[in-house]
């Protein structure tokens, strides 16, 4: 089985978009479907990942904290005061998501050589050929980033959300062990 690369440069016109080389193979060429998205496109995604990711690094102690039991209701409302008071901290300083829900990437097929790595994906050329460098990635290496980042995204959108309700309610005296707990149960 041949493996395909997963980030080329390859020339590309910005006219008509054909990709690949002139050159060819001095022995036998063998093609094999390439789907690619932009490198852009990718490292966007992989952007948003790490904004996702941090989110889940900073309100992990928020969560922590809400998942140990105060003792008694005296020692709850101090420590729900503190709670309120790491989630608005840690709230404060998240980065956006900075990717928005879409529908993804333009995918562009070509025909990779594993002989001489050459990439073809010819289109009906517009008589403005300008071409450059570009960087492509594999679709496959690409679909799989997209899901790690969509599911920190909902991870770290959960914890969000639970680190504003803390913020958003002030219980009752003598109820602040219930709402710890209701707010437990949220942690799943």
């Amino acid at each position: 089985m041949t493996v395909q690369p997963d980030r080329l440069t390859i020339p590309t016109c910005m006219g008509c978009g054909a990709m690949g080389r002139a050159a060819r193979c001095d022995g036998e060429c063998s093609e094999h479907r390439l789907d690619l998205v932009s490198a852009d496109d990718f490292d966007a995604v992989c952007d948003a990942g790490r904004v996702a990711h941090a989110t889940i690094v900073r309100l992990d102690a928020v969560r922590r904290r809400l998942a140990e039991t105060p003792s008694d209701e005296q020692v709850c409302e101090e420590a729900y005061r503190q709670l309120r008071e790491a989630a608005a901290a840690t709230l404060a300083g998240l980065t956006p998501h900075a990717l928005a829900d879409g529908d993804g990437p333009s995918v562009r097929t070509g025909w990779w050589c594993a002989t001489c790595g050459n990439v073809d994906a010819p289109e009906p050329c517009l008589g403005i050929c300008i071409w450059r460098a570009t960087e492509w990635v594999n679709l496959d290496v690409y679909a799989a980033e997209d899901r790690r980042t969509i599911s920190d995204r909902r991870h770290a959108d959960a914890l969000v959300k639970l680190a504003r309700d803390v913020l958003a309610v002030t219980p009752r005296r003598g109820r602040y062990l219930d709402n710890w707990r209701a707010l437990q149960i949220r942690l799943g």
